[in-house]
């Protein structure tokens, strides 16, 4: 193929949005996260000076020469991610302005609130929700930080926690899919009052989640506790998810395990996931 999709999605991205900041829907949020990890993969690949510059661009106009970070709240695991991209920048160019911005980025976990069992409201002004495509925000950061800059063991049994935490909740009987949200409290509107469960199987959460277990399995040194657990999840995953696959399209779902609605429809952004 002699211009890929991903790069000429990449080119498209460049094109209209000089400037990563301008990327919707703000200037820091998981938006540039999401999108500059792919950058960087596609740097990685090609070599092309060009992604890792925007990449990079992105870092320098949020971090000031003492590591301070310009835009970063902590307010939610949304935010959070988007400081994967300070680590990575890290990884790259040895600077340390962009560790001590990583490490402020960490730092958000400290005080993050949590459920009884320990999984991390979405939102800090969300109180005991925990949202399925919440865990990739928060753990592509922690995963990333815990294999290049430190504390492995904490960040990885974390990650392993917050997935199986999660599983745990929003596992649909008899399907290997997973419901979108969990609220602790179980007086959100959208809770089920018995279980606090929501009630679909959402295709973008679902492909979050889908992709912070291979992000994971691909960082997690081999000997984990952690890892057994979480490879078992995503082989339940992957066969839900064969059985659920449009066989005419090759696509899921936006409910992912309701395909034979008429006012459902195969959707491209949790297929790409």
């Amino acid at each position: 193929m002699k211009n890929p999709l991903s790069i000429a999605l990449a080119d498209s991205i460049l094109a209209r949005f000089p400037d990563p900041d301008d990327i919707p829907y703000r200037r820091w949020c998981y938006v540039q996260g999401y999108v500059l990890c792919g950058f960087e993969k596609l740097w990685l690949l090609t070599r092309d000076p060009r992604y890792f510059a925007y990449l990079r661009r992105f870092a320098d106009q949020h971090v000031l020469p003492d590591g301070q970070v310009r835009d970063f709240t902590g307010e939610s695991l949304d935010d959070i991610m988007a400081g994967t991209v300070l680590v990575a920048a890290y990884q790259h160019t040895g600077e340390q302005k962009y560790r001590l911005a990583a490490e402020r980025v960490r730092a958000a976990f400290a005080d993050y609130p949590r459920n009884s069992d320990g999984g991390f409201w979405h939102n800090r002004n969300l109180p005991h929700e925990m949202w399925i495509d919440g865990v990739f925000m928060g753990m592509m950061f922690l995963t990333r930080y815990g294999a290049v800059i430190g504390e492995e063991e904490a960040c990885f049994s974390e990650a392993a926690h917050q997935i199986a935490t999660m599983a745990g909740h929003c596992l649909k009987p008899e399907s290997g899919l997973y419901l979108h949200a969990y609220d602790e409290s179980k007086s959100v509107f959208w809770a089920d009052p018995r279980t606090g469960l929501s009630p679909e199987v959402w295709s973008e959460g679902l492909g979050w989640y889908a992709l912070i277990l291979v992000e994971t399995l691909e960082r997690m040194p081999a000997g984990h506790p952690g890892r057994a657990p979480v490879q078992q999840i995503w082989r339940n995953l992957a066969g839900g998810l064969l059985k659920a696959q449009d066989p005419r399209s090759g696509l899921w779902f936006q409910v992912v395990d309701k395909g034979d609605r008429a006012d459902n429809w195969p959707d491209t952004s949790g297929s790409a996931m």
